[in-house]
C-alpha cells in the first residue's frame, strides 16, 4: 500500500502519537544539520529513556536504556 503525505503533516502526526505515547508503524527521518538533529535528540532521549526501561524493568536480563550499546 502506497501512503503519500506532506513531510508536515508526518512530523505532527508523529509528535502528536509520541505526546500520547501512541505506537507507530514508522519512523520519520529528521531532516537539518547536526546542531538541529542533536537537539531533537537531546529532547526526546530522556521520555524514550523512561518508557522503554518502564516497558523492560521486569524482565531477565534488562539492560536500562542509558547502558544500551
Amino acid at each position: 500500500m502506497l501512503h503519500i503525505e506532506t513531510l508536515d503533516d508526518m512530523l505532527n502526526s508523529h509528535m502528536q502519537a509520541f505526546a500520547d505515547d501512541r505506537d507507530m508503524q514508522y519512523v520519520p527521518l529528521l531532516i537539518g544539520d547536526r546542531e538541529v538533529i542533536d537537539k531533537a535528540a537531546a529532547a526526546v532521549t530522556p521520555k524514550v529513556a523512561e518508557r522503554y526501561n518502564a516497558k523492560h524493568r521486569d524482565e531477565d536480563g534488562f539492560i536500562p536504556y542509558e547502558a544500551l550499546p
